[in-house]
Formats: C-alpha cells, structure tokens, sequence
C-alpha cells in the first residue's frame, strides 16, 4: 500500500496504470500484498488515473476511515482489471468500490478455468461484485446529488471599494 501511495505521490497526473494484473498468488503465500484500501492512494492521488490494472487481496475490506473522505471518490477512473485478485465479501468489496470508483464502466478479472492460478472461489466472488456494483454506484451517485442539492446557496461577497485619508497630521510649533 506504501509503494502504491507513492506512486501516486510521485506521479499525479497519471491516466493508465497497470501493476501487472496477471500475477498470480499461491494459497500458502498468502495472497497479494496491496490491499483494496490501497486504492484510495491512486484514486485521491492521481485525478485523472482513468485505468487501472493491478492485484489486489479484498479479502477483509476495513475502509471506515476511507468511506469518510470523498477526496478518495474517484471522478475519471472507469475501467479496473483486478486479474487474480482475492475476494472474500462480495458484498463489502463492491460497497468500496462504489465510493472509490462510482462511475466505474468496466470491471475484469481473469474467469478462465483453464487458466494457470485460477482459484473458482475468487472468480465467483468477482462476478457477485460486478452484479452488484451498479446497483450500488447508483445509491452512491443518487447520495451524493441529493446532499448536494441541500446544501445552503453560498453566499455572494461583494467588493466594495472605499478611500480613506490616511494623511498623517503634522503641526509645527515654534517658541519665540
């Protein structure tokens, strides 16, 4: 998640970001190192990141700080290629991908049971997200609009322009 954040720190004006997406992940490793939080690095970092591609270990998604920080809420990230990601709660994975990403279009991951590292669990889990995640970014894009529409009209500052005299006064005295 630090090596991730960095990039973000360092590169800010990234569009396409791909962290080799086919990596694979045996079970006794433990699975992939940058967690679903790491995200939010790229997302609050770099605004005009548009595609991402990477592995990440959704497998305990703890995003309560994350879900208080709409900086994180990505405007221009729509496409995500999460290759042989892991994921446990479908349902948690694809309520944080809706605050980080809610105009997401394209959601991957490799499905192919052929496939060298393909762990069915997984697979299915990602599928569940992808059905549940426009449901969700709705919810969230409908949140959004209707808090912004209640917020109070900012109000107008005129400038006024007005002249003082700011002259010192002197007096001369003299004694004879």
């Amino acid at each position: 998640d630090a090596d991730v954040a960095n990039v973000a720190r360092a590169c800010p004006s990234l569009e396409v970001l791909r962290l080799c997406p086919n990596a694979r992940f045996s079970i006794p490793s433990g699975g992939p190192t940058l967690s679903l939080e790491g995200i939010a690095a790229l997302t609050m970092g770099c605004p005009q990141l548009d595609t991402l591609a990477l592995v990440v270990n959704g497998h305990a998604p703890r995003a309560d700080d994350v879900f208080f920080d709409l900086c994180v809420s990505s405007r221009s990230l729509v496409r995500l290629h999460l290759g042989h990601s892991w994921v446990r709660d479908p349902l948690q994975v694809a309520i944080l991908l809706s605050h980080l990403a809610p105009r997401l279009d394209g959601l991957k991951w490799h499905s192919e049971k052929n496939r060298p590292g393909y762990i069915e669990t997984h697979a299915q889990g990602w599928q569940r997200v992808a059905e549940l995640l426009p449901y969700l970014q709705e919810v969230r894009l409908t949140e959004r609009w209707v808090a912004q529409s209640y917020m109070p009209e900012p109000k107008h500052l005129y400038m006024v322009d007005r002249g003082i005299d700011a002259t010192p006064s002197t007096s001369e005295q003299s004694v004879e």
